[in-house]
């Protein structure tokens, strides 16, 4: 054998032992992943902190979105009845399994719509006020029943679930696109001194 056909041969070998450890560790760590005992570093609370407080301004909308459309479905909507002649015959038990499915309606359309509708993020602000309105109005109607007919409490009810399942898809939406700028920012701030240090590198002499 050649020297160069040994030395072809040797490569291989060698390239095949390192991917047959590559695909050993890709298992064990696989392994490790669904076993759970893939050990993380914890972080500490200070570092959960830094962590929680620029999303802050993402998280206190959507709690306040969530806290109206759960006091609402949890505590008030049930308490709201109407006559059959202005509930278009419904019987109460019937009337607030309508209200529960017009919910979900407004949840399904308004998480599905990511694709084609993204709201900026002022409308993030404004819609825990709306669906705070909207909580406060379910109460009143249940204290001093001054709204005449069901359909209009069908039509708040499927706002509720547009502004709940819009609020949480267009968060998430947002914190990913605000942790992929923040990448970029940095990454391009990051560049300049390198590549002013690279560039102000002499080049090395043959």
């Amino acid at each position: 054998m050649t020297s160069d056909a040994w030395k072809l041969e040797s490569s291989a070998e060698v390239e095949k032992a390192a991917k047959g450890d590559e695909k050993r560790k890709m298992r064990s760590y696989s392994s490790a992943i669904k076993d759970g005992t893939l050990k993380q570093r914890q972080l500490s609370f200070t570092e959960k902190l830094l962590t929680i407080i620029p999303l802050l301004k993402f998280m206190i909308p959507l709690m306040l979105v969530y806290l109206g459309e759960y006091l609402i479905n949890q505590g008030i909507v049930q308490l709201i009845i109407f006559k059959c002649a202005v509930s278009f015959g419904l019987s109460r038990s019937s009337q607030y399994r309508w209200y529960q499915v017009l919910y979900q309606v407004g949840v399904f359309i308004s998480r599905s719509s990511i694709n084609l509708i993204r709201l900026p993020y002022f409308v993030l602000v404004l819609l825990p006020i709306l669906q705070l309105l909207n909580a406060v109005l379910f109460f009143l109607d249940a204290l001093y029943f001054f709204i005449p007919h069901i359909g209009i409490i069908f039509t708040l009810i499927l706002f509720e679930g547009l502004f709940g399942g819009s609020s949480y898809v267009n968060t998430f939406d947002h914190i990913h696109n605000y942790v992929d700028s923040v990448g970029i920012v940095i990454a391009g701030f990051t560049s300049i001194p390198l590549h002013n240090y690279v560039c102000g590198t002499p080049l090395p002499s043959n």
